[in-house]
C-alpha cells in the first residue's frame, strides 16, 4: 500500500471522523480493562454489539469482584490522576521533566505485592511468568498466504486507520504534519521484519500512545527508549514483574484515556458550528462502539463520503445584491441592499453536474418568477389592468450567474446552461455568466456552449456583467 502511494486515500479522514473514531476505540479499551480493575472473569465477545454484550456480562459479574483488587485499583487511579493533573499539569513549566508516576506506580505496586503476598493472601490477580529471550527467526509459512490475504487486508486497513487516526490527532494537538504514505511504509517494514519472529501484526496501541503523550513524549526518542526498556524487560527484568497486580496496568491505562474522552467536548463545539460535521463524529463514534472497529471504520468512512456527496448535491444558492457605490456583490439575505432593477444575480456555490442540475434550474427559475411563472410580457393579457400590474413589478431582463464558486462542470451541466440560456432568450431574458474558472470555461468551449450563444455571455467579474447589462438596456416586447 505504501509503495503504491495509497496513503493519499486518507484525505477522507476528516478531523471529526478521526476524533469520533478514536473516542469510540477508547470505549473498547475501557471495556476490555474493566474486568482487571474488579478482578472478575468475563466471556470474550467479538463482532457487532460486542460492547453491549461485554457490558452486560461485566454488570452481572460485579458481584464476584475482589474487594482487595478494587481497593488497589481505585487508590492507584486516584494517585495517578492527582499527580498527572495537579502536579505534572499545573507545574509543567517549573518541572524539568514530568514525574514518571506510571513507572513509580508499577514499581511500588510490584514491591508491595511481593512483600504483602497479595496473590496468596488476598487473591489479587498478578502478571505471573513473563518468558524471557527472543524466539529464533524462522521463515513465514508462504503456503498460508493465499488463504490469509482477505483477512490480512482487513487487519492492515483497520490497524493502519487506528495508527493514522491517532497520529493525526496528536499532530493537530502538537502542530506537526503526518505523511500518510510514510506511515504505510513504516508499518509495512515493521510487519515484514517482525514476521520472521512470529509476531502479531503491529499496530498502534491507543492506551500506550496516550500514556506516552501524557507523560511528555514528543520525539522519536520516545520510541527508542521504549524499545530499549522493552528489550531489557524481555531479556532480564521479566521475572521481577511476576508479582505485579494486573489491576495496576489497567489503572494506568484508564487514567491515561481521560484525555481521549475529553474529545467528547469537541462534539458540543462542532454541533454549534455544523450539524453535518457533528453527525460524522456521532456516526464514527457510535458505529465503532456498537458494531466494533472494522464495521465502525466502514460506516464512518461511508457516511463521511455521503456528506461530501450531499454537500455537492445541495450546494449553497443565493441572490446577490450590490453594495452602493462599490463593485462588491453580497448575499441578499445578509446585507441590506437593493437589487439592481431589471437584473438578477444568481450565485451557485458548488459544482454543476448531472446530480444537481435539476436543483440549479429549479432555483434559478424561482428567483426570476412571480407566483411560479417567469415574468415576461407575453404571459400577460393585453388588458390595460394587467399591463399596469406588470409595470409595477421588478421585471427581469438579465440574469447573471456568478460561477466563481463552481469548481467544475460536466457535459450535463454545460447542456443545462445552454438549455436555460435558450429558454430564457425565448422569454426575452438574457443569461450572462461571470467569474468562470479556467476548467469551467474550457468545458463550456469544448461543449460548444460558446458557439451556440451569439451575444457576449462570459465576463471576468460580476461587475463587468452588470455594466454590460446596464449599457445594453432591453425591453420586453
Amino acid at each position: 500500500m505504501g509503495i503504491f502511494r495509497l496513503g493519499t486515500l486518507t484525505v477522507i479522514f476528516s478531523d471529526q471522523f478521526v476524533s469520533g473514531f478514536c473516542t469510540g476505540t477508547a470505549v473498547l479499551v475501557v471495556v476490555s480493562q474493566i474486568k482487571y480493575v474488579f478482578d472478575i472473569s468475563t466471556q470474550r465477545f467479538s463482532g457487532p454489539f460486542m460492547i453491549i454484550y461485554s457490558a452486560i456480562d461485566i454488570f452481572y459479574s460485579l458481584k464476584n469482584s475482589n474487594p482487595a483488587t478494587v481497593l488497589i485499583s481505585f487508590i492507584s487511579m486516584f494517585i495517578l490522576a492527582v499527580v498527572k493533573e495537579q502536579v505534572n499539569a499545573r507545574f509543567k513549566n517549573k518541572l524539568k521533566m514530568p514525574i514518571p508516576i506510571d513507572l513509580i506506580a508499577v514499581v511500588l505496586a510490584t514491591i508491595s505485592s511481593y512483600f504483602g503476598q497479595f496473590n496468596k493472601n488476598y487473591g489479587v490477580s498478578i502478571i505471573g511468568d513473563i518468558p524471557t529471550g527472543f524466539p529464533e527467526p524462522v521463515l513465514p509459512r508462504m503456503d498460508l498466504v493465499p488463504s490469509l490475504i482477505p483477512a490480512g487486508f482487513g487487519v492492515s486497513v483497520v490497524s493502519y486507520t487506528i495508527a493514522l487516526s491517532l497520529a493525526q490527532m496528536f499532530a493537530k494537538k502538537h502542530k506537526y504534519v503526518v505523511d500518510a504514505n510514510q506511515e504505510l511504509l513504516a508499518m509495512g517494514s515493521a510487519n515484514v521484519f517482525s514476521s520472521f519472529f512470529l509476531c502479531f501484526p503491529c499496530a498502534t496501541a491507543l492506551s500506550r500512545s496516550m500514556i506516552q503523550e501524557r507523560t511528555g513524549g514528543k520525539t522519536q526518542l520516545v520510541g527508542l527508549v521504549s524499545c530499549l526498556l522493552m528489550l531489557i524487560v524481555l531479556l532480564v527484568l521479566g521475572p521481577f514483574f511476576y508479582h505485579l497486580p494486573k489491576c495496576i496496568l489497567s489503572s494506568v491505562i484508564l487514567v491515561a484515556l481521560k484525555g481521549m474522552f475529553l474529545e467528547v467536548l469537541v462534539l458540543k463545539k462542532i454541533w454549534k458550528i455544523s450539524k453535518i460535521d457533528s453527525l460524522i463524529w456521532l456516526v464514527a463514534f457510535s458505529s465503532v462502539v456498537i458494531l466494533d472497529i472494522d464495521y465502525g471504520l466502514i460506516m464512518g468512512v461511508a457516511f463521511s463520503i455521503l456528506t461530501v456527496v450531499y454537500r455537492s448535491f445541495v450546494p449553497y444558492r443565493t441572490v446577490l445584491v450590490n453594495l452602493p457605490n462599490t463593485e462588491i456583490y453580497v448575499d441578499k439575505e445578509c446585507y441590506r441592499a437593493q437589487e439592481i432593477p431589471g437584473i438578477k444575480i444568481f450565485h451557485f456555490g458548488g459544482p454543476l453536474y448531472f446530480v444537481n442540475k435539476s436543483l440549479f434550474v429549479e432555483r434559478l427559475k424561482k428567483i426570476i418568477t412571480d407566483d411560479g411563472d417567469i415574468i415576461n410580457k407575453r404571459e400577460y393579457a393585453t388588458l390595460e389592468e394587467e399591463q399596469n400590474k406588470k409595470e409595477s413589478l421588478n421585471v427581469v431582463y438579465y440574469v447573471i450567474i456568478d460561477c466563481s464558486s463552481v469548481s467544475y462542470i460536466d457535459i450535463s451541466g454545460a447542456d443545462t446552461l445552454l438549455e436555460v440560456t435558450t429558454e430564457m432568450k425565448e422569454r426575452n431574458i438574457v443569461v450572462l455568466l461571470a467569474s468562470c474558472t479556467v476548467p469551467v470555461h474550457e468545458m463550456l468551449r469544448n461543449a460548444n456552449f460558446l458557439t451556440e450563444v451569439s451575444q457576449p455571455v462570459v465576463f471576468p467579474t460580476v461587475h463587468d456583467a452588470v455594466i454590460y447589462a446596464q449599457q445594453n438596456p432591453r425591453k420586453n416586447s
